[in-house]
């Protein structure tokens, strides 16, 4: 009930991607009701920049559709900067932020990664500022080591 199922027509659904160059892209996702042709969501999506140093930017708005939701409407914008410091490192930062009705910070984030033929070890800095009755604020320190063959198996027939 009230997820849209029971229903033989869908929502109007769609996404636009468009790259005009290597240094600007952009994706806007969408959704608008059935009835009343009304926005229930969008996504937009912005990234300019080479890989030196690019930016994004990304809007997302839903609007609460199951009235028995916790959740209301949902709003927010996010902003990272990312940067192919030389071939083999990279750094990030990130911050989300909502603009609905409990404005505020969502999530910050700093990282650095580096990768070469045999493995990705990645280090990442967030804390998320969610709380609600069940989550707190937190602080995560995440170190990742991923190694780009380790379990792959070949056949060859001959």
């Amino acid at each position: 009930e009230g997820s849209g199922l029971n229903k033989h027509l869908s929502d109007y659904v769609g996404r636009f991607r468009v790259s005009p160059s290597d240094f600007l892209d952009g994706i806007y996702r969408f959704r608008y009701a059935q009835k009343a042709f009304s926005p229930v969501r969008h996504e937009l999506i912005t990234g300019v920049g080479p890989k030196a140093l690019r930016l994004q930017v990304g809007y997302l708005f839903f609007k609460q559709t199951n009235t028995t939701s916790e959740f209301g409407d949902r709003e927010q914008i996010a902003l990272a900067l990312n940067s192919r410091v030389t071939e083999r490192w990279s750094a990030r930062l990130g911050h989300t932020r909502n603009l609905g009705r409990d404005e505020g910070a969502l999530a910050t984030g700093a990282g650095l990664t580096y990768e070469d033929e045999c493995f990705i070890f990645d280090a990442g800095l967030s804390r998320s500022y969610t709380h609600d009755r069940d989550f707190r604020p937190t602080d995560t320190v995440l170190f990742r080591l991923m190694f780009k063959t380790l379990g792959e198996v070949r056949t060859s027939a001959r």
